[in-house]
C-alpha cells in the first residue's frame, strides 16, 4: 500500500509538475483518515480472534494499541523496542540507528512495506553486529588483564579442591577460544546477513539489464547504432 503522502503528491502535481498544496492537503487528510478507518476495521476483526488478553478489555483499547503500533513502525520506535529499548540501549546507539533508518528510507526512496521491512533488517544486522562486537572487546580486555595484569596468569582448576587438585590450563585460554570459535564466527555471520541485506534493498528497485538474444539476423539496430552481422 503507498503512503498517504504519495498519494497526495501524485494528485496533486499539475501537467507541469507543480503542486496545488491545497489539493494535496486535502488529498493527504482524506488518505490518512481512509488509513485510519481501514487500521480500526481490521484491527477489531483481530481482536475478536485473540479475545481474552488481560491487558485489553475494550475495542478501545485495542484501536489505542493499533493506532500507536502504526506510529511506531513509521517513526522506527518499534525497531528500537524490539533491538532492546530504548531503557537498554544507549542514546547514542538508538540516536544513530533513528539516523541511519531515516538516511536509508530517503536514499532507496522507500514507500512501501516491504521496503521498510527490508531496511529494518539491516539496522538489525547492523545492531547485532556491533553487540558482537562489543562482547569480543569486553573479553579481549579480559585476555589483556589476564596476560599483562599485574596479578599473573591464572590457571582453571578441576571439580575437586584441595588435595589432588590438578590443574586444566590456564584461564586465558579459555577466553581465547571463546573469542576465536564462538564470537568471531557469530560476528562474520552478522557481517553476512548485513551485506545480504542491504544488496536486497539496493537490487530492489535497479531495473533489470535486457534479455537480448541473436539468432540469425544480418542486420542489428541498438538505439542509435546499426550492426551488420553478415558475414
Amino acid at each position: 500500500m503507498s503512503s498517504a503522502e504519495s498519494e497526495a503528491l501524485a494528485k496533486a502535481t499539475k501537467d507541469d509538475g507543480s503542486i496545488d498544496m491545497a489539493t494535496y492537503r486535502s488529498e493527504y487528510e482524506a488518505g490518512l483518515a481512509e488509513r485510519q478507518e481501514h487500521l480500526v476495521r481490521d484491527a477489531r476483526a483481530i481482536l475478536r480472534a485473540v479475545d481474552g488478553w488481560t491487558s485489553v478489555e475494550t475495542p478501545d483499547d485495542w484501536d489505542r494499541i493499533v493506532a500507536k503500533a502504526d506510529q511506531d513502525l513509521q517513526s522506527g520506535a518499534f525497531l528500537i523496542e524490539r533491538l532492546g529499548g530504548q531503557r537498554y540501549l544507549d542514546p547514542a546507539l538508538v540516536a544513530t540507528l533513528y539516523i541511519l533508518r531515516r538516511q536509508l528510507i530517503e536514499e532507496h526512496g522507500a514507500t512501501t512495506a516491504g521496503e521498510m521491512l527490508m531496511i529494518d533488517s539491516v539496522l538489525m544486522a547492523f545492531s547485532h553486529q556491533l553487540r558482537i562486537n562489543r562482547w569480543i572487546g569486553d573479553l579481549a580486555a579480559s585476555v589483556e588483564t589476564e596476560m599483562f595484569g599485574q596479578a599473573g596468569l591464572g590457571t582453571r582448576l578441576d571439580q575437586r579442591h584441595g588435595r589432588g587438585t590438578t590443574v586444566r590450563g590456564l584461564a586465558v585460554e579459555e577466553l581465547v577460544q571463546r573469542i576465536s570459535e564462538q564470537l568471531m564466527p557469530l560476528l562474520d555471520r552478522s557481517n553476512r546477513m548485513l551485506l545480504r541485506n542491504l544488496k536486497a534493498l539496493t537490487e530492489h528497485r535497479r531495473t533489470p539489464a535486457p534479455n537480448v538474444s541473436i539468432a540469425q539476423a544480418s542486420q542489428v539496430n541498438v538505439a542509435t547504432q546499426q550492426l551488420n552481422l553478415a558475414p
